[in-house]
């Protein structure tokens, strides 16, 4: 039998070192946070050398929802003082030129939205804003065109995200046009998102979480 020593020595340890990855998580979002800070700061400029910064921010911005929550999120079950990820009061700013402003390789950064979009879910703040452009601004051509590469739970995944929302009988109409012109350019990915469509109306009993 082990001893009962052995045993709170071995709880002992597996707390450290819990807690020194969850440190270490939280100092690597606090160092990518400040190097995005820098490089918006950068591209913003419009220096001489800021196109070459505009190329490193889309490498840098983040590429998985998880990743993007940890920089930009809130999270209302943490207390007040660790509620608001990183760059939380910077999301607007970001967002806004990321999105509208940033021109260079658009290719690279609708690749950045759909892979964001992947486990995702509608959240409000940087979350919404987000999903809000993706919705109204890229061209289904456009998304097929990096979709398509992606497994089939993958797109599914992204199709619920795309339609995600406290009411997503709200994007009826919306869901319609896309899926109509979606279902002439690819009709397994148009299953695919009205499989997505259908189970968030069935999950929300179509009103909501």
């Amino acid at each position: 039998m082990m001893h009962f020593n052995t045993i709170i020595i071995i709880t002992f340890m597996f707390a450290v070192s819990f807690n020194n990855g969850r440190c270490n998580a939280e100092n690597d979002s606090i160092a990518r946070a400040e190097e995005l800070k820098e490089l918006f700061i950068e591209a913003i400029s419009e220096s001489p050398e800021s196109n070459e910064k505009k190329m490193m921010l889309i490498k840098a911005f983040p590429n998985s929802f998880k990743e993007f929550l940890s920089l930009y999120g809130y999270f209302e079950n943490k207390s007040i003082d660790e509620a608001a990820a990183p760059l939380y009061d910077y999301h607007m700013e970001h967002l806004n030129y990321f999105l509208y402003k940033l021109q260079v390789n658009k290719d690279a950064k609708i690749s950045k939205l759909v892979n964001i979009s992947i486990g995702g879910h509608w959240d409000a703040d940087a979350v919404s804003v987000l999903q809000g452009y993706i919705r109204r601004h890229i061209k289904i051509d456009a998304l097929l065109k990096f979709i398509k590469e992606k497994s089939h739970d993958e797109i599914f995944s992204f199709w619920y995200f795309f339609f995600d929302g406290p009411h997503p009988d709200n994007y009826e109409d919306d869901y319609k046009l896309m899926y109509s012109r979606c279902k002439e350019l690819d009709p397994q990915i148009a299953e695919l998102m009205k499989q997505a469509y259908e189970k968030l109306l069935l999950e929300h009993d179509g009103h909501g979480h």
